[in-house]
C-alpha cells in the first residue's frame, strides 16, 4: 500500500489504447510514487477527470483524436497538478513548453526519461512553479506559441519578460540575465542552454562569455570588436561573428 502523502494522483491522457497501456505499465513498474487514478481519451473526458479528481499528475497527450492537449489545459478553470507533455510530434509549442520550464516526453516514451519527469513533478507539487508554468505556456498559446517570458528554474517559478533581457552572459556558477531595468537574475544553467532555447528569439551569442538579445543592440564597433547595447554596458564580440550578427540584425529591422 503506497503512503498517500507520497503519492502522486495521476491521470494518463492518451487517445491510443496501446500508448495508455504502455505507459500504466512504465508508471507501475518504474515510478512507485505514481498512482493512475483516471484515463482519459478524449478533451473532453480529460476536463471530466481532472475536475473531479484534481490529481497532482497530468500525463497529457498533445495531439488527441477529438480535441487537444492544449485546449484541456485552456479549458480547465483551475489545476494544481503538475503537466507532462507527451508528443510523438516535433510539435511547434515544444519549445515553448521548454521556455516555461515544463516537462515533454517523446513517443516512444523511455523509462529513464519518465522517471526524470515524475521525479520532477514530486520535487514540484507543493510550491508555486507548476502554477507558474502553465500560467507560462498558456500566455505562449495565445501568442501563436511564442512565449512572452521566460520561467527560471526555482521553486517560486519566477519569470522575467523576454523583451527586457538585453543580454545573459555566463558566470561560474551559471548564466547572469541583464536586463533593461538595470537588474539582474541569476541562474544555475549554462549559457549554452540558455543559448539553444532562445535562438529561435533572437538571441545570439557573439562571445563565447555572452548572449545578447538582437533587439537591444544599440551599436556594431567592428574595429573595436565590441557591441553597444541599448543599456549602455559594452559586450565583447569574436570577429568571426559580427558579420553573422550583422546579417541577424537585418532580417529582424
Amino acid at each position: 500500500m503506497k503512503q498517500a502523502d507520497n503519492v502522486l494522483r495521476t491521470v494518463i491522457v492518451e487517445d491510443e489504447l496501446l500508448s495508455r497501456l504502455y505507459l500504466s505499465s512504465l508508471l507501475d513498474n518504474f515510478c512507485p510514487e505514481v498512482e493512475v487514478v483516471a484515463k482519459a481519451e478524449s478533451e473532453q473526458a480529460a476536463i471530466e477527470a481532472i475536475t473531479r479528481l484534481q490529481p497532482d499528475l497530468v500525463l497529457l497527450d498533445i495531439e488527441l483524436r477529438s480535441g487537444s492537449g492544449f485546449e484541456v489545459l485552456r479549458k480547465l478553470e483551475h489545476t494544481g497538478a503538475c503537466i507532462i507533455f507527451i508528443t510523438a510530434l516535433d510539435h511547434y509549442a515544444i519549445n515553448a513548453i521548454r521556455i516555461c520550464g515544463m516537462d515533454y516526453l517523446q513517443k516512444p516514451v523511455e523509462n529513464e526519461s519518465l522517471q526524470a519527469a515524475v521525479r520532477s513533478a514530486a520535487q514540484n507539487r507543493d510550491n508555486d512553479r507548476s502554477r507558474a508554468s502553465l500560467a507560462c505556456l498558456l500566455e505562449a498559446l495565445e501568442n501563436g506559441g511564442v512565449p512572452r517570458r521566460l520561467l527560471l528554474p526555482d521553486e517560486k517559478g519566477e519569470s522575467v519578460l523576454i523583451n527586457e533581457i538585453v543580454r545573459i552572459e555566463s558566470a561560474d556558477k551559471g548564466s547572469i540575465f541583464l536586463l533593461e531595468n538595470g537588474s539582474s537574475r541569476a541562474d544555475a544553467s549554462s549559457l549554452s542552454h540558455w543559448e539553444q532555447l532562445l535562438r529561435d528569439l533572437h538571441f545570439f551569442r557573439i562571445h563565447p562569455l555572452h548572449l545578447v538579445n538582437i533587439a537591444k543592440v544599440a551599436g556594431v564597433e567592428s574595429d573595436k570588436l565590441q557591441l553597444n547595447m541599448c543599456d549602455g554596458s559594452i559586450v565583447p564580440a569574436s570577429p568571426k561573428r559580427i558579420a553573422e550578427l550583422a546579417r541577424r540584425m537585418k532580417e529582424i529591422r
